[in-house]
Order: C-alpha cells, then structure tokens, then sequence
C-alpha cells in the first residue's frame, strides 16, 4: 500500500489601493514648459506602468493561488459517498512495480551449488543475482528458505566423497543478509524431496532425517536441531534389520503443522506406506492419520496453506496417480481416475483450494500446457506456455500472479517464469541441473 502525505496551508490575501498618479501642480505658473512636462509625463506614466503591471500580476498571482487553495480544500472534504472516476486497471497489479517478487532457485556447476535470485519484474529479469555458492559434492544436496526468509538451510557432502560418507551430508545455516554460514551438525540425509529441511513455522527448529549406515542393521531418526543452540532432539526412531523384510519399516518427515505443535513424517514400505504425526515436544506418542498408499511410492510434499490436506504424487511402473488427504478425518481423495504419464509433480497454488500440474506433450512441440484442478480433480484453468521439453512446475508466486517451472528437455534444462495467463514469460537458461527453494519480496 503506498501511502501519500498532503499538507496544505491558509492563503489570505491582503487587499490595497492601486491608482495611477497624475502630475499635480500648484497653479498654471508653476508648470513646466511642455517639452519638459511631456518628458515628465512619459516618464511617470513608463514608471507607473511597470508599477502598475508588477501591481497587477502580484494580485492576479495571489488570487491564482487562493482559488487553487480552495479546489484543493473541496477534493479533500468531498463526500465520500460521491462516486469517484478511477483510470481502467492495469494488466499488472501495483505490487509488480512497487515491490516485486524475486524467485530464489539454486543450480549445479560442476559440484558447485550456486543459489541466485531473479526478479520477474526487473528491468532485466533474465540476468540472475547469486546469492550464495558452496560446494555440494557429488550427491548434491536441499535447500530450504526460511519462512521470515533470513536464512538458507541446506545440506552438503563432505569431501572427499567415500563409500562410507557418500550419503552422510552435512546440514548448514546460511544468513542470507550477512552471508555468514555455520555448520550445525552431520550424519544428516541429503535428501529426497524439494521441502527439506523443514523450518519450523517459527524458524527456530530444523527438522532433518539421519540414519547410523546403509546396509542393516541400522537406525533411523527424525531429528529437531535448534538453529541457534544447536541441540538435538530425536523425535522418533525406526530400525532397520534386514532390507526386504516386509515387517521393516522406513520413516521420512514431511512438514510442519502451522503452529509447530506437530511434525507429520511418513512410515512404510514397498506398497503400504501410512501418515503419522508426532508432538514436537516429544512428550506424547505417534498418531497414525491415515493411509498415503495401499499400493506405489507416494512422494508427498507440503501441506496446504490452510494446513488441511496433504498432497502426494504415488509414482508406479505405469505412471503416476494424485491423490490428497485430509488431515483431520484421514480421507484419501484420488484426483485422477486413472493413472496418468505426468512428468511433474504437482504443486498447491497460494490459495489453497487448486494445484498445478505439468502435462506431457509432444516432443515435437513447440507449446506446453500446465493445467489447475480442484481438489476434486476438475480441471479450471489451463496455461498454455512456449517452450520445448516437459514443463515441472515447481512453485507459484505467494501472490498467485508467478509460476516457477522447469523445463527439461533430452540435452537441457532452464527455468521458466511465467505470469498466471502465460502472457509473459521468462527464460533463464544458464543452467543445467535447477533447484526450486522459494520466493522473497
């Protein structure tokens, strides 16, 4: 909201008495000759008049002034009930050119990771910013932006890379105003999705998932770390005895309740895989939610704004099938009747109650088409974008008008940003490998 400050200040104009001033004598004797009272005469009357026209200026000037003043005084006393003419909406609201967003992403050079920021409305929106590059080793790592976005979590290889270190990465915090880094612990999993870490609603607490080896028998943890003490707490622990066991089964955190209360994390394997929730003061026992699968892998991601459902993408041999589930009641809602060859996952849209998803095309053409369904599967909106490969969209803009998406192709991959009808788009193709973290404002 952009704010105007008015000041406005009385304007009182003095009245005077303007004349023109005659040559007065005492008597006929007195008079000048008439060359000399001529001269005198288109003297005083030159004089006069410049008097006379300064005079008059003032005045008009002063009146000028007065009956602005009172114009002024009658628009800011006008009755707000008095309709007022307003200039047609533009195409893009005021916030793209007061204050934009800025897409936060991170891409791979060699084993470096390289986060930069891009903003959608710049002047040159395609020339990225870095913001921040470390080495990531050979697994690659996540990035997570914090919710107040001050700070970067990511994980990290330690180098050199061993068959024994290979998957023990590293978890850091990174001040994105200062770029101060600090090391917080190790023996963390690198990770598997795009949410993770998982900042707590509050920024204070870091959840991350561990395991003590690979091959069984080992454990497995969920773990809270305070960013600013650094101390551990192990929420939950599952072991791991013997690797196609069907009564082993394995445990990943998902996300945060919106008051930090809970911390949702999956449990299953090969097929059956349910939803848990855990107090994040450990103080109280799991509750199971509700099942995520009878039968795939479901990848499931963050909650929804409104914290109530969660949304999964249960990746199979054939394909794919989307599906949600309430948390409160547990009910799993399929999106999809069948299953379908999406190649992305889906992603919430701001508001909550739609999600996007990338839909395959052609290799052959030039278009591709991103669709919005309802939590009931209908589809309400689809954007048509120009580009070649498969489109993943991977986040929205938190003001619904931005879609961040990658687009990858048989020997490419660059991001896309796209405006909410695909009117305007972006490319940003220095990249090979992208990331997808966040927006800041």
């Amino acid at each position: 909201m952009t704010t105007v400050n008015t000041w406005a200040g009385d304007v009182r104009l003095v009245g005077g008495r303007v004349c023109l001033d005659f040559i007065n004598t005492v008597d006929d004797h007195t008079r000048p000759v008439p060359k000399e009272y001529l001269r005198r005469y288109a003297d005083l009357i030159a004089g006069n008049t410049m008097r006379c026209f300064i005079r008059y200026n003032t005045l008009f000037g002063l009146v000028f002034f007065f009956l602005c003043g009172c114009a002024a005084t009658a628009s800011e006393n006008q009755d707000v009930s008095t309709p007022v003419q307003t200039p047609p909406a533009q195409h893009a609201p005021d916030r793209q050119q007061g204050s934009p967003w800025e897409f936060v992403y991170g891409r791979y050079i060699s084993d470096t990771q390289i986060l930069e920021m891009v903003s959608v409305h710049g002047s040159d929106p395609e020339h990225p910013t870095v913001l921040l590059a470390f080495d990531a080793g050979e697994a690659g790592n996540r990035v997570a932006l914090s919710h107040d976005k001050q700070f970067f979590a990511y994980t990290r290889i330690p180098q050199p890379v061993s068959v024994h270190t290979r998957n023990a990465a590293e978890l850091w915090v990174a001040n994105l105003e200062t770029r101060d880094v600090r090391k917080m612990t190790d023996q963390v999993e690198v990770g598997r999705y795009t949410n993770y870490p998982l900042w707590s609603p509050d920024d204070q607490m870091i959840a991350f998932y561990r395991t003590t080896g690979r091959i069984p028998p080992y454990e497995q943890h969920i773990v809270l770390i305070d960013r600013e003490t650094v101390q551990e707490t192990t929420l939950i622990s599952q072991s791991v005895h013997l690797q196609q066991s069907e009564g082993t089964d394995f445990i990943y955190p998902l996300d945060w309740s919106p008051d930090g209360q809970y911390l949702y994390y999956q449990r299953g394997k090969y097929g059956v895989v349910t939803l848990w929730r855990i107090a994040a003061d450990g103080d109280h026992a799991p509750e199971q939610v509700g099942t995520l699968s009878e039968a795939g892998t479901p990848r499931c991601y963050h909650l929804s704004a409104d914290a109530q459902h969660l949304l999964c993408a249960v990746q199979r041999i054939d394909g794919t099938s989307l599906m949600h589930i309430a948390l409160d009641t547990g009910q799993v809602t399929a999106l999809t009747d069948e299953v379908l060859p999406y190649a992305s996952d889906p992603v919430w849209k701001p508001a909550a109650q739609s999600l996007t998803v990338g839909v395959p095309h052609s290799e052959h053409d030039d278009m591709t088409t991103v669709q919005t369904m309802n939590l009931q599967g209908v589809i309400v909106g689809e954007v048509t974008i120009p580009t070649h490969g498969e489109l993943n969209p991977c986040s929205w803009s938190p003001d619904d008008l931005w879609l961040a998406s990658f687009a990858v192709t048989d020997s490419d991959e660059y991001l896309v940003l796209s405006n909410h009808d695909g009117s305007v788009v972006h490319y940003i193709d220095e990249a090979v490998t992208h990331m997808c973290i966040g927006w800041i404002q």
